[in-house]
């Protein structure tokens, strides 16, 4: 799914995840949520898995453009 509010957007799913030798695998859904913050690296963007693990950061370069 995707849902826009404002300058964050926001999409889940689900994805298969694999061990490092690829012999066991699992579903495991996924959230990304990227936020404009105007023109810039002050965007910001993360994903969080069902799983557990999370990332996020501040773009150093680039420009996340929500429209």
């Amino acid at each position: 799914s995707l849902v826009i509010t404002g300058t964050q957007a926001q999409f889940t799913g689900t994805a298969e995840n694999k061990t490092a030798k690829g012999r066991k695998k699992s579903k495991v859904t996924f959230t990304v949520t990227v936020t404009d913050n105007d023109a810039g690296p002050a965007d910001t963007f993360s994903i969080t898995l069902s799983n557990g693990y999370s990332a996020s950061a501040t773009l150093t370069n680039g420009d996340i453009i929500v429209d």
